[in-house]
């Protein structure tokens, strides 16, 4: 068992091996139905339990929605070259893991959700490549006020000032992922202060979503060591730009050959995914976008796409198409499931290419333009609810994922929704308190 990344170089054949390599713990990692990052901090003598037929005990039911009569919960490390060694620690690496009950597959994890559609997608011949761009917000550590508040210079997208006065943060960044071999090619200042996207290589969608995961733990802990709190919150100020996660997206086939690009545009093949990922859109919000923040960013429409339509080089629609090699697709959130989102664009993608589902002509208008009333377009949802609606009423996601899967992520947000709206916000007392 051993890394593949030339820069990353870990071989865990044995307990001897890894001490040899300067290995004292592992940092074994999984999400549950939530998306929150789990983890559990294993010497590395254990490394046989993690590499071993049974795997580690977790004992974590009750965070995939399980009762106290489930069998525990076991982690495996399925494959070397999917683990990371801390760049600023490196005597821990950080290794995804597989999750399993009575010796199968545990079908609630959402890293299995993925495994299973990659499959799927290989057995018609293709394999998914994905990149995604994550923003963040630097924040006061309080988490109150963005760090820079007391900056202000119009849009502040581009802004060299503001980028050189976090430097220090940024460039342990750049410098980190360089190391890991990940090959970013820019780090710029977005539209909101405080607001920074990292651009790094595509790869394919099982390692993006590690990627992901990893590069979110990673971005908060330079932050708290910078003296300041990360946040991947959809929304967290009322400004202009929110936190999203655009995913760029090809097919190729086992001759490692992009499916997507034609000598006029795109391919027929490409055509087909951006069908099902239409059809498939209001539905998927439940995954891409599953808080109830996350619908402050769609109903702001500041940059965020709130039809389902796609388009070419125009960044009002749901999917653009920047060039014949990609499409960009613009309505998840940083707050979705590295996995589930990964796995929900493919299992949609699929079905358009299973039925050969026409997305229709492309649109080119200006949507965030006012004056535009009828635009005569679908609505994504807005909000949580009408969201888990959607997802209930396509039986497509229960059958791709299965109904553990989905059923207790319906149960789950379904609470998260009745507990917000029993809060009272400060908006309603301001606005109805005397009447």
């Amino acid at each position: 068992m051993t890394s593949s990344n030339a820069s990353n170089q870990i071989s865990l054949e044995s307990v001897e091996t890894a001490r040899n390599q300067g290995i004292e713990h592992f940092m074994i990692s999984f999400t549950d139905l939530l998306g929150v990052h789990r983890s559990k901090l294993i010497p590395v003598r254990a490394l046989d339990q993690l590499t071993g037929g049974q795997g580690h005990d977790l004992g974590v039911a009750q965070i995939f929605g399980l009762g106290p009569t489930s069998s525990d919960i076991f982690a495996r490390i399925s494959d070397a070259s999917q683990c990371i060694r801390l760049p600023w620690e490196p005597s821990i690496v950080w290794a995804p893991v597989d999750l399993y009950v009575d010796g199968e597959p545990l079908n609630r994890s959402p890293r299995w959700a993925l495994k299973n559609q990659v499959a799927k997608a290989k057995e018609l011949g293709y394999v998914m490549k994905s990149g995604v761009e994550v923003e963040f917000i630097l924040m006061e550590l309080e988490g109150k006020k963005c760090a820079d508040q007391n900056f202000v210079q119009g849009l502040p997208f581009h802004d060299a000032q503001r980028l050189y006065r976090r430097r220090e943060f940024l460039t342990k960044i750049l410098k980190y992922t360089e190391e890991l071999g990940w090959e970013p090619y820019g780090l710029v200042a977005e539209g909101n202060y405080g607001q920074f996207e990292l651009n790094y290589g595509f790869y394919d969608a099982l390692t993006t979503a590690d990627r992901h995961l990893f590069f979110k733990f990673m971005v908060k802990e330079i932050a708290r060591e910078c003296g300041y709190r990360a946040t991947f919150m959809p929304r967290p100020l009322h400004t202009v730009c929110n936190n999203g996660c655009h995913v760029h997206v090809s097919l190729w086939d086992s001759s490692n050959k992009n499916l997507f690009p034609k000598e006029t545009g795109l391919s027929e093949i490409a055509h087909q995914f951006i069908g099902g990922v239409l059809k498939h859109a209001q539905a998927s919000m439940a995954f891409v976008a599953p808080t109830v923040n996350s619908y402050k960013r769609v109903n702001s429409k500041e940059w965020c796409p709130f039809t389902v339509s796609y388009s070419g080089n125009n960044r009002c629609h749901l999917i653009r198409i920047p060039d014949k090699e990609r499409i960009e697709i613009r309505h998840p959130d940083t707050s979705a499931d590295p996995y589930l989102l990964q796995a929900t664009i493919l299992a949609s993608g699929l079905d358009g290419i299973r039925n050969a589902i026409d997305p229709g002509p492309p649109r080119f208008d200006n949507l965030f333009d006012s004056k535009i009333k009828d635009h005569g377009l679908p609505l994504l949802p807005t909000n949580l609810k009408e969201a888990l609606t959607a997802l209930k009423q396509d039986v497509y996601f229960t059958e791709q994922f299965g109904e553990p899967l989905v059923d207790a992520f319906l149960d789950t947000k379904t609470r998260e929704w009745g507990e917000y709206s029993q809060v009272l916000t400060d908006w309603e007392l301001n606005h109805y308190l005397d009447c």
